[in-house]
């Protein structure tokens, strides 16, 4: 039986080994582009790990392209993460220092105390961040730095690239995409919603494998840092190992097996089997993958704080109810309505756009989570800024009086 199911099945210590001494080592893209991400230290050992590999290394032609396509981002995306930050301590610090200004208007010690207390450890807070930065421009972030870590993973990959295919090949693998899309077979499908022929790469890159593999009869290594169901197989939330549909795959075109990788488990892999990687490394790469892998819920959580900010208190209150539903299909069921329908039709096209964030069948129980929790968040600050405005009212009406016995005293 397990010869007929084998891609159910562990691969066996044999195969293991016959995976780490003699297969393809394939680096997807993502996993690729993380060596711009990571601390100088984690990157050098990706790096030296990979030049022990150098024999066994092959690049598809559509990794290669998507590495350089996306290379440039992966700067601006990190130093958009420091000025993001540096806008939150900014924030924060102003809104503690009005917070405490306000104290000052009652009669207290602890007012004075709090802000000598506060500014004492703002200090220590910007110049640890100053620090972190600096040094992260200086290793990694510096065009130097970019520049030196570009040509390392270009000299590791010299004539270890694979050819691209050719237009009709691209025209039969892109309608081949649709048929696949829409019966749910891996991989790619999770791409479908992706303009133009994006939505194609990782069927692409996955045919490619298949072709060099049926060349060359050799087992094979894929690390990516996807994290997509058509490519990895999950059950109740936990990852258990590549898509069977793939592993068949692979061995239909070479006899020869396939395994995944995440880059952590690559690198803990590659230490319980006698290279030197460092714990901090593994740590590292499982952080940043974890990032990435939140991404998808941060942007639907940030799409709807954006769109909540843009809506009148009506379209709030609306938007509530959504954001309160504990699946996306409720929220289908509630944007039918008549009242979505006329906010919708108010709505700018890019708010529409982040409202249909949550009809996607990407959309998580964790996604409706977040958005709830933004929603309530949202839901307090109006509150505040409800009595804020009640108390300046009152304010005003007592500066009001005042003015007026004034006057008359004046008189």
């Amino acid at each position: 039986m397990k010869q007929k199911f084998r891609a159910y099945y562990s691969p066996t210590p044999e195969e293991l080994d016959e995976l780490w001494s003699e297969s393809i080592i394939v680096v997807d893209a993502n996993a690729l582009l993380n060596l711009f991400r990571y601390s100088a230290a984690t990157r050098d050992e990706w790096l030296d790990l990979l030049r022990k590999e150098n024999g066994r290394l092959w690049l598809p032609h559509q990794v290669a392209l998507e590495f350089h396509r996306n290379r440039h981002l992966v700067a601006s995306q990190q130093e958009r993460a420091f000025g993001e930050v540096q806008k939150a301590i900014d924030e924060s610090e102003s809104a503690v220092r009005l917070a405490i200004d306000k104290l000052r208007r009652h009669p207290s010690v602890e007012a004075e105390h709090l802000s000598n207390l506060f500014e004492r450890h703002m200090k220590k807070v910007r110049k640890k961040f100053k620090k972190a930065r600096s040094g992260h421009f200086r290793a990694v972030l510096d065009p130097k730095a970019h520049a030196e870590t570009l040509q390392a993973i270009t000299l590791l990959y010299e004539n270890r690239v694979g050819d691209a295919f050719d237009e009709s090949n691209l025209v039969a693998i892109h309608k081949e995409g649709n048929e696949r899309f829409s019966k749910r077979i891996p991989p790619g499908y999770m791409d479908e919603s992706k303009d133009g022929d994006r939505k194609y790469g990782d069927l692409v890159l996955w045919r490619q494998i298949l072709e060099y593999g049926s060349t060359m009869r050799k087992p094979l290594i894929f690390i990516t840092d996807d994290a997509k169901e058509d490519w990895w197989l999950k059950s109740a939330g936990k990852t258990i190992g590549p898509r069977p549909e793939l592993i068949d795959e692979y061995y239909d075109s070479s006899g020869k097996r396939v395994h995944f990788y995440l880059p952590r488990q690559y690198l803990r892999f590659a230490s319980e089997r006698g290279e030197q990687i460092s714990t901090e490394a593994i740590a590292e790469a499982k952080s940043v993958s974890t990032a990435r892998d939140t991404k998808s819920t941060l942007s639907v959580a940030e799409s709807y704080s954006r769109l909540v900010d843009a809506l009148t208190s009506d379209q709030r209150l609306a938007m509530g109810a959504v954001a309160q539903a504990s699946w996306a299909a409720e929220y289908a069921k509630l944007s039918e309505g008549p009242t979505m329908a006329r906010i919708l039709s108010e709505l700018g096209s890019p708010l529409r756009e982040y409202i249909d964030t949550f009809s996607s069948p990407a959309m998580t129980r964790a996604d409706a989570r977040q958005a709830a929790l933004i929603s309530q968040i949202l839901q307090m600050r109006e509150k505040s800024q409800l009595r804020e405005r009640e108390e300046s009212k009152e304010q005003e009406a007592l500066d009001d009086d005042l003015g007026s016995s004034s006057s008359s005293r004046d008189e």
